[in-house]
């Protein structure tokens, strides 16, 4: 078979699974998430444990109000969710994530993050596997369903 041929097949059949997932109205979303565990399931369990841990690493750093604690911090802001929302003033204020020993970022595609408390992220790419719990996403950084315009690091 072709590999043009076969790529096109895998999109056509991508485009009617998604189709049909998309057809459950309110059921949609639980439909979805089991594709999903079934395609995890398949992947290193190294690479599941560890993408787990990286979420549980936000989870800790991610400060909804600002925080308390001094140090520096990435205030992620403008966001919408979805992607495509057409905003009316600025967006959401979206969290606090820190405090931080260091950022990194290279060309909008990489993110890496040291906190004080010694643990570390990434740096990741955009393909990051299974799923990274912050990323860029169409000049948007994506995290935790929403996707940001602006980011800002601040001292607190």
């Amino acid at each position: 078979m072709d590999t043009v041929d076969y790529q096109r097949a895998i999109r056509g059949l991508a485009k009617a699974q998604t189709t049909a997932l998309l057809s459950y109205g309110q059921e949609s979303p639980a439909k979805i998430e089991k594709l999903i565990v079934e395609y995890l399931k398949r992947l290193p369990t190294d690479a599941i444990l560890e993408s787990s841990r990286d979420h549980e690493l936000f989870n800790r750093h991610a400060h909804i109000s600002e925080p308390t604690a001094s140090g520096m911090y990435l205030k992620l802001i403008h966001g919408r969710k979805p992607i495509d929302e057409a905003l009316k003033n600025w967006g959401r204020d979206g969290p606090w994530i820190g405090p931080l020993k260091w950022f990194h970022c290279t060309y909008m595609t990489d993110i890496g993050i040291g906190f004080m408390d010694g643990e570390e992220f990434g740096p990741n790419g955009p393909a990051a596997y299974p799923c990274a719990p912050i990323y860029f996403s169409e000049n948007l950084i994506y995290f935790d369903g929403v996707h940001y315009g602006d980011w800002e690091l601040q001292n607190i």
